[in-house]
């Protein structure tokens, strides 16, 4: 549904690292339609893999699994919050790889236990503003209970928990839990699976 027209004049990368950095200048058309001229923007654009994040819920127990794991960009927040954060299970898609793939792999990774279904909860933008990168949005309900641990590959220290719903709702309604994506997830358990 794209009535807005968008032309790139200028692009040029300034990194090019795990992450790229891009800078964008677009001339796009004026949401005023009482204005005919154009309007143009100069912007800085972090373009990264996309990404999945996937809700775990084990009913016999009735509790989530989070996974508590330092995050480099709240640490690079001046407000001083804890880096380490709650979220549900998340990871980068691979070239060559789907969403789901991804997802079955970082449950895998992160929990030690393998996933039977996955539920597509939605597909949505965390910082449009400046970041290129889509998050898929799973739902996974578990026959297995998983240990909690610590898991994850190469460089990755990720402390796995397991929280009962009661719980995980308190911290949704006290701001323990500020993932974006995790509290999406949530939200959605909450209105749907109540």
């Amino acid at each position: 549904m794209m009535t807005n027209q968008v032309e790139i004049l200028d692009q040029y990368i300034q990194y090019d690292g795990y992450l790229k950095l891009c800078q964008y200048t677009f001339e796009i058309s004026n949401p005023d339609s009482n204005k005919s001229t154009s309007i143009r923007q100069s912007r800085e654009v972090v373009v990264t893999s996309d990404s999945v994040h996937v809700l775990l819920y084990s009913p016999k127990i009735d509790s989530f699994v989070f996974c508590e794991e330092f995050r480099p960009g709240v640490f690079a927040n001046s407000t001083g919050d804890d880096p380490f954060l709650f979220q549900c299970v998340a990871g980068t898609i691979e070239e060559g790889e789907t969403p789901e793939e991804t997802a079955y792999k970082e449950i895998n990774e992160e929990t030690g236990i393998e996933a039977n279904h996955l539920v597509s909860i939605s597909t949505v933008y965390k910082s449009p503003g400046m970041l290129s990168e889509k998050s898929h949005l799973f739902y996974s309900e578990l026959s297995k209970i998983p240990e909690p641990g610590v898991y994850g590959v190469e460089d990755e220290a990720i402390k796995t928990h397991i929280v009962s719903k009661e719980k995980a709702y308190q911290w949704m309604d006290k701001g323990i839990i500020r993932d974006a994506a995790t509290l999406l997830t949530l939200y959605w358990f909450r209105l749907n699976k109540i």
